[in-house]
């Protein structure tokens, strides 16, 4: 989309958002909610507004899959009113952690009621093959699944804000609309031969089940285990076998093995790819649309040899 007819656009969808005024209520302003990571900050953050004060436990570029709080985080959360969550067995901590911090506030999974992608373990051999993909954000649709969960939590800890809430989380699902349909399309100049999705770890099932991708990756859903031997052999062999050429690293990863795998099997990483973490602030990555749209533009140019789509 032309960035002038872009900007129309957006500015269409903030003059359709009533002006909400400030409500009265009983509810303390602003709220105050824990996110667990950087990607339901963001997603908190265009929903609340200045009626939520947003502590994120996890730093940008941790791993989720070895990350524990400390006590400083379990002091901050303990008067919080909202703790959000992702759940889907990424963050196993949260309930002791919530009962050591004392926290009598609301608790919510945002992936609530949506659909679990599962590695296929015909193509894997890994203890987690049966586990559920935790990055469920990586669909689009899931993202907008998240908003209406922040949505209804945030209205039901502050119902005198419920309409602004309303509001914005609309104006922000109209957002990952537009979104979802500029993916579809770029990735449809992609031909479908060459959309193998190559990764040290397995994050991105729910991008290639909803964007059309194949994956293949080196180790599970979860990075606390070094990848074996065997592994690593199987990899280079599939990827001699089926030609391919690129590779990508999760933002954060370590590119040791991998490059070691490319190498060997006359390949290349092609670059990193966000999944767990958005970008570091004022990066084109420090936001959930930016981190969606780094990541499609960088497998278009790799795999596609498409053009940089317009900003």
């Amino acid at each position: 989309m032309p960035t002038a007819l872009r900007l129309w656009v957006v500015a269409l969808l903030f003059m359709a958002v009533p002006m909400v005024p400030p409500a009265q209520g009983t509810t303390r302003i602003p709220v105050r909610v824990v996110s667990t990571n950087s990607i339901i900050e963001d997603l908190v953050r265009q929903v609340g507004g200045d009626r939520v004060e947003n502590i994120t436990l996890m730093p940008r570029g941790a791993d989720h899959h070895t990350f524990e709080p400390n006590p400083e985080q379990v002091r901050q959360s303990s008067g919080s009113d909202l703790f959000l969550y992702n759940g889907l067995g990424l963050d196993p901590w949260v309930p002791r952690f919530l009962e050591g911090s004392g926290f009598q506030g609301t608790a919510v999974m945002v992936s609530a009621g949506i659909d679990p992608h599962y590695m296929d373990e015909a193509d894997h051999d890994h203890d987690h093959d049966h586990a559920a993909d935790p990055h469920a954000w990586m669909d689009v649709q899931n993202a907008i699944r998240y908003v209406e969960t922040i949505r209804d939590s945030l209205s039901a800890v502050d119902s005198a804000g419920a309409g602004e809430y309303r509001a914005r989380a609309d104006l922000a699902i109209a957002q990952l609309r537009v979104l979802d349909g500029w993916i579809r399309r770029e990735v449809a100049r992609i031909p479908s031969s060459r959309r193998m999705l190559v990764t040290d770890h397995e994050a991105f099932g729910y991008f290639a089940r909803a964007y059309g991708f194949q994956t293949h990756t080196l180790r599970g859903v979860t990075t606390r285990e070094e990848p074996s031997a065997r592994n690593a052999a199987e990899l280079v062999d599939w990827l001699r076998a089926n030609q391919v050429r690129h590779l990508f690293l999760e933002s954060g990863g370590n590119p040791r093995v991998l490059d070691g795998i490319a190498n060997e099997a006359g390949a290349r990483v092609a670059g990193r790819l966000y999944a767990g973490s958005l970008g570091e602030s004022g990066t084109a990555a420090d936001c959930y649309i930016g981190m969606m749209r780094e990541n499609v533009i960088l497998l278009t140019r790799t795999l596609g040899a498409s053009e940089e789509p317009n900003h």
